[in-house]
């Protein structure tokens, strides 16, 4: 059946060029018809991969485009926390990011007569973090580095050493779909590497409210939001305590507190430092007297459970 169908398919159906297709001397009109047949079967499979390498191009752009609008609004949240610019590092890959946060938390009692008391104040946690994919192109993606994307500028209209994704994208546009079709997948691969940079920042920075919102809801209380201007200010280790007149650094100034003589209500003094801001997180006389002290890094999930149970505690006590 499949034969009688070939051989009695009329030309009509074919398109030109094979309608037009000599019989080669000595094909027999089964095997000519075979030969129209494969040439058709060609024909429609190269416009079927021309459709499919259109239906990728048209994937990974909507891809792009997807993944450019994450990544700038993630970058917004970030920039500004940036201290030190890749340009202005040894490697000009790296930048330092800093945030402001209630990162350590202490619990003391100075004098056997005194209350509980728990504390905490504000540092300033820097990280650096490898931007390599922001200023550059990386050695993978060997068909992006042909091209020379252009860059961001800042707010003086100055070039800075940032890529320019959304620019680069767009100027793709202009090449051959035989070329555009391998610079979409380079370019999409490269993009999502991006984003789990820009993603690490950001977690980073996050953490830093999680833990404000954290110590809040724990003690029932608003915060202050943690500023540069609550940070104390050490002028050198061989400053001096009005109080006890040891150097800054000894272990009676432990978390800017000057515990000697313990009479004097344990409040830090120093004639040169500025102490950094100290908040009250609580104060609790329940438990039984004598002098305590220990301290909880709110930043880590262990502390954060032990200060967690320790409040419950102290509490129920």
């Amino acid at each position: 059946f499949i034969r009688f169908l070939i051989l009695t398919t009329s030309t009509k159906l074919f398109p030109q060029s094979i309608s037009d297709m000599q019989k080669s001397k000595g094909d027999t009109e089964y095997e000519h018809a075979l030969k129209r047949r494969k040439l058709l079967v060609s024909e429609l499979e190269g416009k079927q991969n021309a459709s499919r390498v259109e239906t990728s191009i048209e994937s990974n752009m909507r891809a792009i485009r997807a993944i450019l609008t994450t990544n700038k609004e993630i970058w917004d949240r970030c920039k500004g926390s940036m201290t030190v610019q890749p340009s202005e590092t040894d490697t000009g890959k790296c930048a330092v990011f800093t945030c402001y946060e209630y990162r350590f938390v202490q619990v003391f009692r100075d004098t056997d007569d005194e209350p509980l008391k728990v504390t905490t104040k504000t540092v300033c946690s820097e990280k650096t973090f490898d931007l390599s994919l922001l200023v550059g192109l990386s050695d993978e993606s060997s068909l992006l580095r042909k091209f020379s994307p252009p860059f961001l500028k800042d707010d003086s209209d100055k070039e800075t050493v940032f890529i320019d994704y959304e620019k680069f994208f767009e100027n793709s546009s202009i090449l051959h779909e035989s070329v555009m079709g391998p610079f979409l997948v380079e370019l999409k691969s490269h993009l999502e590497g991006v984003q789990v940079c820009l993603g690490e920042i950001d977690s980073w920075l996050i953490n830093s409210h999680d833990t404000f919102q954290f110590l809040e809801n724990l003690f029932k209380i608003t915060l202050e939001t943690p500023a540069p201007e609550h940070i104390g200010e050490k002028c050198n280790k061989a400053c001096t305590c009005s109080l006890c007149h040891y150097p800054y650094d000894n272990n009676y100034h432990k978390h800017d507190r000057c515990r000697y003589p313990s009479d004097k209500g344990g409040k830090f003094k120093c004639k040169k430092c500025k102490p950094g801001k100290v908040v009250v997180l609580g104060s609790f006389d329940s438990l039984p007297q004598g002098m305590f002290e220990t301290e909880f890094d709110v930043t880590n999930d262990l502390d954060r459970r032990r200060l967690l149970n320790f409040v419950t505690f102290i509490k129920t006590e």
